[in-house]
């Protein structure tokens, strides 16, 4: 998995980039205990990836807040099956590129 670093955080130590490739799965609380501490202990030591945590969290946390003013209406048979169709060409793709 390839890591996008936030703007300013190239040349980070690879741990580092192994932490941002965790972060997400212990933001949702995905990790196995042991991996979880790994991260834990990442983010005591490193202030620049516990900043970005705390970005990360923040973001997260108001993307489960909102609450859009209209909900949209619910896909009709044919976009569903478009839609459907798209998503498994990306995974394949996907699964071809690896």
């Amino acid at each position: 998995m390839t890591v996008e670093w936030p703007a300013g955080m190239s040349g980070y130590p690879c741990n580092c980039e192994k932490m941002m490739a965790r972060l997400s799965d212990y933001l949702d609380g995905d990790l196995d205990a042991e991996t979880a501490a790994e991260v834990e202990r990442h983010l005591r030591a490193c202030s620049q990836c516990l900043a970005y945590a705390d970005s990360l969290h923040r973001i997260v946390e108001l993307c489960r807040a909102y609450e859009p003013a209209v909900k949209p209406r619910p896909l009709n048979p044919s976009a569903r099956a478009e839609l459907r169709s798209a998503w498994q060409k990306a995974l394949a793709d996907r699964r071809r590129a690896k």
